[in-house]
C-alpha cells in the first residue's frame, strides 16, 4: 500500500524497523530505510519521496551530511558498515571513563556525529542527535 492509499489506524509497529512505514498515511511493509532526521523507518516508496524531495535534498545535503558524514537515509546494513569503519585522523579522541564518572568526549572537528560510531558518548554537535 503506497503513501495516501491509506486512512485508517496505525498498525502497532509503524515507524519501526522491519515494521510499517512510519509516514503518516502509508501502512506499506517493511520499512527498511531508517530517516536520521525523524529517528524512524520508512518504506522504499516514501524514503525515495522524501529524501528526493528538492527542499529536503538541498537541505541535507548543505546542512547536515557534511557535518555527520551519512546520508538522510540509510538501511541497516549502510549504517553497520558505516560504523564499523575505523576513522583514522578524524580528530577524534574519546576516553571512557569509570562508569560512576562522566564520559567525556574531544571534538577538535566540531560537527562530527560521535553518536553513530560510539552510543555511550555524550557530547555531539550534529543535526542527527540534536547536540546530545
Amino acid at each position: 500500500m503506497a503513501y495516501g492509499d491509506y486512512n485508517g489506524p496505525d498498525k502497532p509497529n509503524k515507524g519501526h524497523e522491519g515494521g510499517a512505514c512510519n509516514r503518516q498515511r502509508c501502512q506499506h511493509e517493511p520499512a527498511n530505510w531508517f530517516n536520521h532526521g525523524s529517528r524512524s523507518w520508512y518504506c522504499d516508496s516514501c524514503r525515495h519521496q522524501i529524501e528526493f524531495d528538492a527542499f529536503n535534498y538541498r537541505d541535507w545535503k548543505a546542512n547536515h551530511e557534511p557535518d555527520c558524514g551519512h546520508p538522510m537515509f540509510e538501511t541497516r546494513q549502510m549504517m553497520d558498515v558505516r560504523e564499523g569503519q575505523q576513522s583514522p585522523g578524524n580528530g577524534i579522541e574519546i576516553r571512557a571513563m569509570a562508569d560512576d564518572e562522566q564520559e567525556t568526549a574531544r571534538l577538535f572537528r566540531p560537527g562530527n556525529c560521535l553518536r553513530a560510531s560510539n552510543p555511550r558518548v555524550v557530547v555531539c554537535h550534529c543535526a542527527e542527535c540534536g547536540g546530545h
